[in-house]
């Protein structure tokens, strides 16, 4: 499945002009490169998957922390290869691919998916960038198999209840935040601080759903 993104190179839907360089540094960057560098599990001699294998690890700082929400803790850059050497170590057709990335600087968002056979997930990332384009921090989140749905809900109404209900009057941070690149627009960013720092246990009318164009698609994995 490959949803149409726009991503920060300009395409949309095809990824493969996004590597041609323009953003060598930025996060943004380094999660195309992370992702470019799986495909390797699919090169036709043993010596170009471990050189490809070795990009990869390159492409993390050796002071990086990993964040991987299924598991325990934090971890090192020696998940981070174990992660990626069972990625190729995994059957023929298998395949880690992105789908959307942020167009950011220093710290760059993205949505996943991965297959194997008739087994297809999803999954969300995080990773953060020090100036050379290394990678520093990476967290990631895949789709549980078994899925709460409503109960998530109702679970979350109970946690707002508890922690106080609505916040009257709900802040309003629209009018104060600016884009110096793009007057009279709120960057992304901005609005993620709003929706989950000012809006919390406020109520939903009051603010937040004046981000959310009518046509929104929302996934909750």
């Amino acid at each position: 499945r490959q949803q149409r993104c726009v991503t920060s190179c300009g395409t949309e839907g095809g990824r493969a002009a996004c590597f041609k360089g323009g953003d060598d540094n930025r996060a943004s960057g380094a999660v195309r490169r992370l992702f470019h560098g799986l495909e390797g599990k699919s090169a036709n001699s043993e010596e170009a998957k471990l050189k490809a294998r070795a990009k990869i690890n390159a492409l993390f700082a050796p002071d990086a922390i990993i964040d991987d929400l299924t598991q325990e803790g934090s971890r090192g850059i020696a998940y981070a290869v174990d992660v990626v050497a069972a990625i190729f170590a995994a059957a023929p057709g298998a395949i880690v691919d992105v789908e959307c990335v942020d167009d950011g600087i220093t710290s760059s968002g993205f949505t996943w998916h991965a297959s194997e056979g008739f087994v297809s997930l999803k999954g969300t990332g995080f990773l953060r960038t020090e100036t050379t384009g290394k990678i520093t921090y990476l967290c990631t989140l895949v789709e549980p198999i078994l899925k709460t749905g409503e109960a998530t809900t109702a679970f979350l109404r109970v946690a707002t209840a508890v922690m106080g209900g609505p916040r009257e009057p709900l802040p309003d941070v629209r009018p104060k935040v600016k884009s110096p690149k793009q007057p009279g627009k709120i960057p992304a960013n901005e609005v993620v601080r709003y929706l989950y720092d000012e809006v919390q246990n406020a109520d939903v009318e009051g603010g937040a759903v004046a981000f959310f164009s009518p046509d929104v698609v929302y996934e909750d994995t």
